[in-house]
């Protein structure tokens, strides 16, 4: 049987852009547009196809065209980055990344991008939990390798932090300092490269509302992204049922601000601004009403268009007709590349009658093969998973040796859990963020700390705050027990509030570790001299002494700008003051 790559390309050369480009053609055919440039008719030319479910594309500075491919969905090693020099040589140039499918969608490499300063390309590959990197020759050219590269021999970028990493690297653009700013399409969120290479995310999307059923909102899933700007912009696609509409382009920035460009948009995919400033749209396709979300098959074939943002905000539509379209690349003469996914093919936009030149040539393309992935064959499934369990000295029931029971401690943690006398305000509680109600989190993209009211997704900020009788912090000009306007309006915790379920059982806290013990019993380390002094052997129990300090978490502007450990006494001072506490200290 003829592999995936045995029919990897059927493909010509032609040459484009003035001479500079050669690039291939199989063939001239043009859409069907009755949506087109007010100015000149878009055309549109097959460059290349053959490619395996292409997504994103970067231009290097000597023309060289990368494309990066999503494999075959089929748990093989499919994925990788192809590369189409100005010489007209097409090929692999990275090979032997995952391809499979994640609910139903493909999941493999989207992305491919290039540093600002021409040093490296960076790649996203599917739960990788990271970027992947090569270094690009100084005179900023390449050449297709006598093999492809293997991960082996690529670098990593935006490295996981504790907890903290991209799951789907879907797109990518760069800050001012040309650092990897990228969409995370499963993790609803844009994440960037910190200083010290690991990752950070900047932006966690609230989901959409559904145009067709209020009542049913859906996930956000981002996935195009340009530097515009001080701003991001990003197209957030929506997820399952995929309604009609249900799309949106925002804009956001690094003090988590967010903004709706525009909305009842049909899966948008991509964005990208041109040179002269044009900024393009495309929209992926719509989706058959109830259809499934898992199968591939809803996708409506022909549905993709792509529209330019004019300068009053309105959306004109240019083409469509355009078929699952992945990404598109704006190139120095105003023209576009569009990826479109699964007819494995880029097209060539451009508009007007200019005579590009087209001298179709034979290629010779080089066939390679999909590496097999290796597994160990497994005769008793039983006695491999006894083995596991042995070897990992797992055991049924992890920890339940460390509960407390119903005990006069257990009783007193749990009503100070939901007391709002811990916080610098007595606004809000443990349980606020964390409540039963919620599986113990809050059912929120980003949780709204100090100042709020209410639980859960309805949680809104309050008008007005009342200090508390022992307020001694300076964030607000006022008496203590004095009513004032609400400093914390539109301002949200930037992390969202986890599960505690089990939460014992973590040997570290908080999404970057920054409380941890490598081993139960051992003494905990934090990022607070004054807490390490303590000698804390659990985890959980120092955890617990921040976000009682934290300004916008819980101290508020009662005590939020004092120093953490005084924030501490004075709560400590409080509780002991009641007298309801004073007797069930006693008794613990």
């Amino acid at each position: 049987m003829q592999s995936e790559f045995a029919r990897f390309f059927k493909l010509h050369v032609i040459s484009f852009i003035s001479g500079l480009i050669l690039i291939i053609a199989g063939s001239l055919w043009l859409l069907s547009t009755p949506h087109t440039n007010a100015q000149q008719e878009a055309q549109v030319h097959t460059v290349v196809e053959g490619l395996i479910n292409p997504v994103g594309m970067a231009l290097l500075p000597d023309g060289s065209l990368l494309i990066a491919e999503e494999g075959t969905g089929a748990d093989d090693l499919s994925g990788g980055i192809s590369l189409l020099t100005p010489q007209g040589e097409m090929g692999r140039l990275i090979s032997g990344l995952p391809s499979s499918r994640d609910s139903g969608d493909l999941s493999g490499v989207p992305l491919v991008g290039i540093a600002p300063d021409g040093s490296q390309i960076y790649v996203g590959s599917f739960n990788a939990q990271h970027l992947w990197t090569l270094p690009i020759p100084e005179d900023g050219s390449l050449s297709l390798p006598a093999t492809p590269y293997t991960p082996s021999q690529l670098g990593t970028a935006m490295n996981p932090l504790n907890r903290v990493w991209v799951v789907n690297p879907f797109d990518i653009t760069f800050d001012e300092n040309g650092r990897p700013v990228v969409t995370d399409a499963t993790g609803n969120g844009v994440a960037k490269e910190t200083a010290d290479g690991t990752t950070q995310f900047i932006q966690r999307f609230e989901p959409l509302t559904n145009p067709q059923n209020p009542n049913r909102p859906i996930e956000a899933v981002p996935t195009g992204i340009a530097r515009i700007g001080d701003e991001y912009y990003v197209t957030l696609t929506g997820g399952c049922p995929f309604p009609n509409g249900g799309g949106q382009l925002v804009a956001i920035n690094e003090a988590r601000e967010q903004r709706t460009v525009l909305e009842g948009l049909n899966m948008p995919i991509d964005v990208a601004q041109a040179a002269d400033g044009t900024i393009w749209l495309l929209e992926f396709a719509r989706f058959t009403p109830d259809a499934s979300c898992f199968s591939g098959m809803g996708y409506q074939a022909h549905t993709g268009r792509l529209s330019r943002l004019s300068p009053d905000g309105q959306l004109e539509v240019v083409l469509d007709n355009l078929n699952f379209p992945g990404s598109v690349l704006p190139l120095p003469d105003g023209s576009l590349y569009i990826s479109e996914i699964f007819d494995g093919r880029i097209v060539h936009i451009t508009f007007g009658d200019e005579d590009f030149g087209v001298h179709p040539a034979r290629v010779e393309v080089p066939q390679l093969s999909i590496p097999e992935p290796t597994y160990n064959l497994i005769d008793d499934p039983d006695t491999a998973l006894q083995e596991v369990i042995a070897r990992y000295n797992l055991q049924a029931n992890p920890g339940a040796e460390l509960r407390e029971g119903d005990t006069a401690l257990a009783q007193l943690g749990q009503l100070l859990f939901f007391d709002p006398i811990l916080s610098g305000d007595q606004n809000i509680s443990c349980a606020t963020c964390h409540h039963p109600a919620f599986a113990m989190t809050d059912g929120r993209v980003l949780p709204i700390g100090a100042g709020g009211v209410g639980l859960g997704p309805q949680r809104d900020f309050l008008t007005h705050i009342t200090l508390a009788a022992d307020a001694q912090g300076r964030l607000i000009n006022a008496e203590a027990g004095e009513t004032v306007p609400n400093p914390f309006i539109g301002t949200f915790i930037p992390r969202n509030s986890p599960t505690i379920l089990n939460a014992a059982l973590l040997t570290a806290q908080f999404w970057d570790g920054r409380v941890q013990n490598y081993a139960i019993g051992n003494t905990v380390i934090t990022q607070e001299e004054e807490v390490n002094e303590l000698g804390l052997t659990d985890a959980l129990t120092a955890q617990a002494l921040f976000p009682i300090t934290s300004m916008h978490e819980m101290a508020g502007a009662s005590l939020g700008d004092l120093p953490p450990m005084q924030i501490r006494r004075i709560i400590a001072e409080r509780v002991a003051a009641n007298p309801v506490y004073q007797d069930l200290f006693e008794a613990a």
